[in-house]
């Protein structure tokens, strides 16, 4: 993204958060595993599948991989924008992904285990520092 903004540039994001218990599953998950699951609850094509690495996906480690760029970070944050969908193949399931969307977000702690990370970040107007 350094490359492709001019000075000035935003770059918005949204990506899996790896404290969400979906995300934690995934990354458990051998991927044959993970590819049965997907194709028989989702009808996802077994090439779609990939191996799950959350390498930086917490906010505060991509806030610290953002300004290591040079970028400067306007905001980021963690969010339950809606149930998870990986659920809905069956009704208790997706149930129990309604209660934890609901708690999660009564609660506050969506900040910290919501499923997505939203961020803004902006390349600063003067030359790379680096």
């Amino acid at each position: 993204a350094w490359r492709t903004l001019r000075p000035g540039g935003k770059l918005l994001f949204l990506t899996p958060n790896r404290r969400h218990p979906a995300m934690l599953a995934s990354a458990a998950l051998p991927l044959g595993w993970k590819r049965r699951l997907l194709e028989r609850t989702r009808g996802v094509e077994e090439d779609d599948v990939f191996e799950t690495f959350y390498r930086m996906n917490t906010p505060r480690a991509l806030g610290r991989q953002l300004r290591l760029a040079g970028f400067e970070v306007l905001a980021i944050r963690a969010r339950e924008i809606e149930p998870c969908g990986y659920l809905e193949f069956a009704a208790p399931a997706y149930a129990a992904a309604c209660a934890w969307y609901g708690w999660v977000r009564w609660t506050g702690l969506d900040r910290t285990l919501g499923a997505s990370i939203l961020g803004r970040a902006r390349k600063p107007l003067s030359p790379d520092p680096r």
